[in-house]
């Protein structure tokens, strides 16, 4: 089963890369599938192009967040 939540005025967010570095992005909606949840984030690819992508949640945190 698939749960949504939209986020009407997006939400900044951080999402960890691969390598370790981070990358800023707009969190759209979470969707939680078989309890897991998953953000949508509108971001910029390695292209340099617009994407729109479902990131793990554990890859995102708030860009208001400090780094610990």
């Amino acid at each position: 089963m698939e749960a949504r939540r939209i986020i009407p005025n997006g939400q900044h967010v951080w999402v960890r890369q691969v390598n370790g570095s981070e990358a800023p992005g707009l969190l759209v909606s979470w969707v939680n599938r078989n309890g897991t949840w998953w953000g949508r984030v509108a971001m910029i690819d390695d292209d340099g192009d617009p994407a729109l992508a479902d990131v793990l949640g554990s890859l995102l945190r708030p860009a208001n967040d400090v780094p610990g």
